[in-house]
């Protein structure tokens, strides 16, 4: 923290749910495009919370830190800049592997970090997958929270 102001980065592999949470976090709406390569934009969102200055930033969906995409470039670009105190990477848990790769590569470079698996609901009712939370934190060595950003019509 600086100066009574906090920067959170929210980063993810792309389709997880990473501007939901941001909307859920923040009560701001932020609507992007459903398919990779279409959110090149950083979206900020910024708020006072007892005298502290809060600022969600919401990168684009990148696959690695390695980019390949435009897309991918400014999210890693962000990522590794390090000028922020933390970071909530966004996870799908209908793709475990690409996150947890992405996930890799962001906690090699030793910022706090936060995993939120998103479409818990999803991955349960599709393949009937359910994660061990607790387990996965000790393993990974940081909070994990299950989520379910966004509910189904109906």
């Amino acid at each position: 923290m600086h100066d009574n102001n906090i920067k959170v980065l929210i980063a993810g592999i792309p389709n997880c749910g990473k501007s939901t949470i941001v909307s859920e976090l923040s009560g701001v709406t932020i609507r992007t495009a459903n398919y990779p390569g279409t959110t090149v934009s950083i979206n900020r969102v910024e708020y006072n919370i007892n005298g502290i200055k809060v600022s969600i930033i919401d990168l684009p969906g990148t696959y690695s830190l390695r980019a390949n995409m435009v897309d991918e470039t400014v999210a890693a670009r962000e990522i590794l800049r390090d000028d922020y105190d933390g970071i909530i990477a966004v996870g799908s848990a209908l793709d475990p592997e690409q996150t947890l790769y992405l996930l890799v590569q962001i906690l090699e470079l030793g910022r706090p970090v936060i995993l939120v698996l998103n479409m818990v609901d999803l991955a349960s009712r599709r393949g009937g997958f359910q994660y061990d939370i607790e387990g996965l934190s000790k393993a990974l060595g940081i909070p994990v929270l299950p989520t379910v950003a966004a509910k189904a019509p109906g």
